[in-house]
């Protein structure tokens, strides 16, 4: 059992970064707790008295209008969109009220745009407007301008949603006081359990206008072909596409669901840090134009301008908001999104920039402890490395377990322990794809996202 100094130095440090890991994760466990509630944060003083818009109109039984609009940026997303649009229709006609949808074509090059014509919604195209440039965030700042309704709510082309979504979005927003800007949904990476569908057969109440534009309504007739055919892995530029629903897919959906719940809690802790734009709310007024901060990152670089301006932003804790994403098909397509994500962070706040980097840490402790085992070769240097990458694990599941309930996931025992021995491995499996040595395995070193190169 005897090790060498220099690893007990190294044991040393583990345990130092246990003890404040633990710590840590229990703030989160109670920032999650605090979202769950629904209490109202203080007013920040300095939106408490002028505001760009009104107080959010109360609940109004009489009213007929959604107090959102629905945009939905989309690339090359025909074959995904009628499914969405169908499932809309059914989470309008259960709210029983008139709802917005926009699609905000950007330079698709199938028939996005078309097949969203034909659904009755109102469709923008990018290229046919003067200077609105290309992109995720040029698509989102162009439909800002043309909505009136006093929230927007971001959906992405491949979400899926259950029928009490709208319900669950209207009575929130409409709930909400003058100085809060942005809403965060939850969001699942994981195919929609069947359990939860949409109607089938006739769509009563479809007189009433269903989804429609600003100024005018529509009917939908729906393509009898399903809304994923031909749809491919893709995985040259990393669009998730939700195949593989066993252990790769479970394990994708724990990882994720630990994210949000992170997210969620200093959403609660009021330190927004994180959200999805898959399934987010923000008032179209004071929408920031977050262009200058790279490519990708139209959800947090948002929720955090926003915070940082003074607004309030708050977590959605209610199941019936979910929406379900699948997760990504392969492991290349796995890392160019998890690039994607990483090149957000030289713009995150210095809070959430802090947060990555103890999550580096944290990750290579483990590693590090196993690296350090493995040279110092005794079974007490094993021991100690296996220790510290159990208790770091045991937190990790600890919080996560409670969050995973809630979200509804649908895994196995296994999966805890898969991820428990992938997730440290994550931080050098990046750095290794960075550098370009996976290349010859069909691992980019820049992250793609619909055929655009996506490096800040």
């Amino acid at each position: 059992m005897i090790v060498t100094g220099w690893m007990q130095a190294l044991a040393m440090a583990a345990v130092a970064v246990c003890i404040s890991h633990a710590w840590t994760v229990v703030r989160w466990s109670k920032g999650w707790r605090k979202a769950g509630k629904k209490s109202h944060d203080k007013v920040p003083e300095s939106r408490a008295l002028e505001t760009p818009f009104d107080d959010a109109p109360p609940l109004d039984s009489t009213a007929h209008q959604a107090c959102f609009t629905v945009v939905i940026p989309a690339r090359n997303e025909a074959c995904r969109l009628p499914r969405l649009l169908e499932e809309l229709e059914a989470a309008r006609l259960k709210l029983g009220l008139e709802m917005n949808v926009w699609v905000v074509d950007d330079h698709s090059e199938d028939q996005t745009a078309e097949v969203a014509t034909s659904q009755g919604v109102n469709v923008l195209r990018l290229e046919t407007q003067h200077g609105s440039g290309a992109g995720k965030k040029a698509a989102l700042l162009a439909a800002m301008t043309r909505v009136s309704t006093p929230w927007v709510v971001t959906l992405d082309a491949d979400v899926s949603l259950g029928l009490d979504w709208a319900s669950a979005w209207q009575v929130f927003l409409c709930e909400q006081p003058r100085h809060v800007a942005a809403v965060a949904g939850p969001v699942v990476l994981q195919e929609r359990p069947s359990g939860i569908g949409v109607p089938t057969g006739g769509r009563e109440g479809e007189s009433r206008g269903g989804l429609k534009g600003e100024s005018r309504g529509g009917r939908m007739d729906w393509p009898d072909d399903g809304p994923t055919e031909g749809l491919g892995d893709r995985p040259n530029d990393g669009q998730p596409t939700g195949r593989g629903e066993g252990w790769w897919g479970r394990v994708q959906a724990l990882d994720f669901a630990t994210q949000m719940g992170w997210a969620a809690g200093e959403l609660g802790a009021g330190r927004p840090a994180s959200a999805s734009g898959a399934n987010f709310a923000v008032r179209p007024e004071i929408y920031p134009d977050t262009r200058t901060s790279g490519p990708s990152g139209d959800d947090v670089m948002v929720l955090q301008r926003l915070h940082a301006q003074g607004w309030a932003c708050r977590w959605l804790h209610d199941k019936d908001a979910r929406v379900w994403t699948p997760g990504a098909a392969n492991v290349a397509s796995w890392v160019a999104q998890r690039l994607r994500w990483a090149g957000k962070t030289r713009h995150y706040s210095r809070h959430a920039k802090k947060t990555a980097w103890w999550m580096a840490t944290v990750a290579a402790t483990q590693v590090g402890m196993v690296a350090g085992a493995a040279l110092d070769g005794s079974p007490g240097a094993w021991s100690m490395a296996g220790a510290t990458w159990t208790l770091i694990s045991a937190l990790h599941i600890g919080f996560a377990r409670g969050v995973v309930a809630w979200f509804g996931l649908r895994v196995q025992t296994q999966d805890w322990l898969i991820l428990a021995l992938t997730q440290p491995l994550q931080v050098p499996l990046l750095v290794l794809a960075k550098t370009g040595l996976l290349q010859p395995f069909n691992i980019p070193s820049k992250p793609r996202w619909k055929g655009r190169t996506c490096d800040p």
